[in-house]
C-alpha cells in the first residue's frame, strides 16, 4: 500500500493491563501509530474528548474518530420519545468532536436485525447530517449485523458523510456483501480486525482469522482508499493477547498492520 495511508488503533478496554486514555496515547504515538479511535464501549465521559484531542496533538498523533453509542438507535426508525434522546445525545457527542477537532464520528444505523428500514429513518439520518456537517464533523456509518437498515442509509448518503468499513463484521455478518464495491468511493474510514466467520465478532488481529488481507489490501488501493487503516482489536477471546503486555501487544498489533500495508 501507498505510505499516505494513516496506522491507526482504537482505545482498549479488553486487557489485563488497563490503561487510561493518556497512558494509551503514550504508548501508541511511541510505537508509530499515527491515529487514535475512541472506540464504543471505552468511556462515557464524552465531555473529555477536546481534553483528550489537544494531548493526543502533543503526542504528534490525531485523535481522529469517536465511536458513538448504539444504545436506543433502533427508535431513529421510528418517532417517539427515545428517539428524541438519540438525536440530543448524538448531537451532543457531535458538538464535543467540533470542539476536539475530531473529524469523524462512526454510527451503528441500528442492532435489531429485525427492523426494517422507514422513510422517518432516511429524514432521521438526514437531519443529524446537516447538523454535523455544520460542525465539521463527518458521519461515518457502519456495516454491522443490521445490513437493510446499513444499506438502506448507505444508498443515501455522500459528499461530507460517508460510511465506515467494518471488514471483520463483513466477514461475520454478511460475507455475500461485496460492500467495497457497492460503496468503495463513500469509505470514510476503516475498522481492522479478524475472525472465523459465523457471527463470531472476535476482534482479532488480521491474520488469526480467516479473512483474506491481500485481496483486502489489493481492492483498497484500487478503489484509491487515502484514509486511516484504523485497528479495532479485542484481547477479550484470545489467552495469547492477555498474556502479552499491554505494550507488546500495541507493538505487535502496529507491526501486523504495517506488513499488511507494503
Amino acid at each position: 500500500m501507498k505510505t499516505r495511508n494513516r496506522i491507526g488503533m482504537s482505545a482498549l478496554i479488553s486487557h489485563p493491563e488497563q490503561k487510561t486514555i493518556e497512558q494509551q496515547l503514550e504508548i501508541f504515538a511511541d510505537i508509530g501509530f499515527e491515529s487514535f479511535f475512541l472506540s464504543c464501549g471505552v468511556t462515557e465521559q464524552y465531555e473529555r474528548i477536546p481534553y483528550w484531542s489537544k494531548y493526543a496533538k502533543n503526542l504528534n498523533i490525531c485523535f481522529e474518530a469517536v465511536h458513538a453509542p448504539s444504545y436506543m438507535v433502533d427508535y431513529v426508525w421510528s418517532k417517539c420519545d427515545e428517539t428524541e434522546f438519540y438525536r440530543k445525545r448524538t448531537e451532543k457527542i457531535i458538538d464535543y468532536c467540533s470542539i476536539g477537532e475530531i473529524s469523524k464520528l462512526v454510527l451503528h444505523t441500528g442492532t435489531n436485525s429485525l427492523l426494517r428500514p422507514t422513510q422517518i429513518g432516511i429524514e432521521f439520518w438526514h437531519n443529524l447530517e446537516n447538523y454535523a456537517e455544520r460542525k465539521n464533523v463527518s458521519l461515518c456509518y457502519e456495516n454491522a449485523n443490521t445490513p437493510e437498515l446499513f444499506e438502506a442509509v448507505a444508498n443515501n448518503v455522500g459528499g461530507f458523510h460517508g460510511i465506515c468499513h467494518d471488514i471483520g463484521h463483513q466477514l461475520c455478518y454478511t460475507p455475500d456483501k461485496d460492500y467495497l464495491s457497492a460503496y468503495g468511493n463513500k469509505i470514510r474510514y476503516t475498522h481492522i480486525h479478524d475472525n472465523f466467520g459465523n457471527g463470531s465478532d472476535l476482534h482479532f488481529l488480521p491474520y488469526d482469522g480467516i479473512f483474506d488481507w491481500k485481496n483486502y489490501f489489493f481492492m483498497m488501493e484500487k478503489i484509491g482508499y487515502a484514509g486511516t487503516f484504523n485497528l479495532e482489536l479485542s484481547c477479550f477471546h484470545s489467552y495469547t493477547y492477555r498474556n502479552m503486555s499491554f505494550e507488546e501487544f500495541a507493538e505487535l498489533s502496529y507491526n501486523r498492520l504495517k506488513s499488511l500495508m507494503v
